[in-house]
């Protein structure tokens, strides 16, 4: 699936989306709007929560760049108003947790 906002194309497995954001009973012609919308309210109650476990924010984070919802850790950042540096010490919590 494509999808384009503003200067950004992504292509995204909607299978992949739908599931991990358990978006059903969308016809195809609706699926990438309501797949950005559930991204963008998931992306918003993760940015908002006070005590959210470090390493559930750090996959969730990590799930939106893989399903390209985002491209990189930087527009991560962007989209959720935060340093490029606050984002990576996110991630590194998973990234220790791997190892």
């Amino acid at each position: 699936m494509k999808i384009e906002r503003g200067e950004n194309i992504f292509y995204l497995d909607s299978t992949k989306l739908a599931r991990y954001f358990d978006v059903k009973n969308v016809d195809a012609e609706n699926l990438s709007t309501a797949l950005c919308d559930k991204a963008i309210q998931h992306a918003e109650a993760t940015k908002h929560a006070e005590k959210v476990d470090p390493l559930k924010r750090a996959h969730q984070y990590s799930t939106l760049i893989e399903t390209r919802v985002v491209k990189n850790q930087s527009e991560l950042a962007k989209y959720l108003g935060k340093s490029r540096a606050w984002v990576s010490k996110v991630m590194k919590v998973l990234e220790k947790y791997k190892s």
